[in-house]
């Protein structure tokens, strides 16, 4: 109970100057974050390249004189 009312006094103690340095500081800090994200955004954009090729690297076969069959022609 005596750590919070010391917290409290202190608090209390904050004058207007130091709150508005807090709070720039805290605007200062936002805006870095917010960079930060869209910048990793825009990266991953651009670096997201993967070539289709099936996971066991097969490329299909086709047998062409199968597909009138399977299409009842």
């Amino acid at each position: 109970m005596e750590l919070h009312n010391e917290v409290h006094e202190q608090n209390q103690n904050l004058t207007t100057v130091d709150l508005e340095n807090l709070h720039h500081l805290m605007e200062d800090r936002l805006e870095k974050i917010l960079q930060e994200v869209t910048k990793e955004k825009k990266q991953k954009k651009k670096s997201g390249f993967f070539p289709m090729l099936p996971a066991n690297k097969e490329k299909p076969e086709w047998n062409l004189s199968e597909i009138p069959i399977l299409f009842g022609a």
